[in-house]
């Protein structure tokens, strides 16, 4: 009796071809920065370029800004090293787009000469005010900064304070934290996994299915934003003290 294996054919052609979104999954660093320079204004670096006219068409600005994050946040600051990362890093080919540049200059001189077209010192969101204005309006929803004042005054300067740290440390050492199944079959205590189901955002259901999978006790809750505790604490207070009723710590 002849092996069968799963097909297997790297001429196979693709009857609609997939969306470069879809190499990467949901909750990469790669979806981060991409979210995080779609709400920069990046006029002064883009007017340099729209002043010359001259010459063959150059790569967008945005896509460049987006490959010098994306390489400084894992480490990658040689321009040679990030073009060979164009070539085989799969969160890389997303934020080109497939575009596959070669040594690649960095955005950043230009930027720092900091003027917009009419010669006014232009405003740039800095990474921290597009973290804590930007990134975390898409995760907690309009309004989170009165919402976090309110209940611990200065969080959102903190969260500004913190982004470089967010971004450049946390963000990347999540890429490689070996934490996957295995690992997690491993664990046995009793775990609550509590969610704001959202759309937008698919990893955190994904992960949420994962946890119930293993055994672990579910609490969704119906609010606009993942600010769940502190919009209204009383749904998930009574979770947990359901779930710690269920299941007493030990003594």
């Amino acid at each position: 009796m002849e092996k069968t294996y799963l097909p297997y054919d790297q001429d196979q052609l693709l009857l609609l071809p997939p969306s470069v979104r879809e190499w990467v999954k949901p909750g990469d660093l790669a979806h981060l920065i991409d979210d995080v320079v779609e709400c920069l204004d990046l006029t002064a670096i883009e007017a340099v370029y729209e002043a010359e006219l001259r010459g063959a068409p150059p790569y967008h600005p945005v896509m460049m800004t987006k490959l010098w994050l994306y390489a400084y946040a894992v480490g990658v600051t040689s321009s040679r090293r990030l073009a060979k990362l164009v070539q085989r890093d799969v969160g890389v080919m997303m934020l080109a787009a497939g575009n596959r540049p070669g040594l690649i200059n960095g955005p950043m001189r230009i930027h720092s000469a900091g003027t917009s077209p009419s010669g006014h010192q232009a405003h740039r969101p800095s990474i921290a005010e597009c973290y804590s204005d930007g990134l975390l309006d898409g995760a907690f929803g309009p309004g989170w900064q009165a919402i976090i004042e309110r209940v611990r005054p200065g969080a959102v300067a903190q969260a500004a304070h913190d982004a470089p740290a967010a971004l450049g440390v946390e963000a990347a050492a999540l890429q490689v934290w070996p934490f996957g199944p295995d690992q997690l079959r491993e664990i046995r205590i009793p775990m609550l996994s509590v969610v704001h189901a959202d759309p937008a955002r698919p990893g955190f259901q994904e992960i949420h299915v994962a946890l119930l999978g293993e055994g672990a006790d579910a609490l969704e809750v119906d609010l606009p934003s993942h600010l769940l505790q502190i919009i209204d604490p009383a749904p998930v207070a009574r979770g947990v003290a359901d779930f710690l009723t269920q299941h007493p710590l030990p003594r």
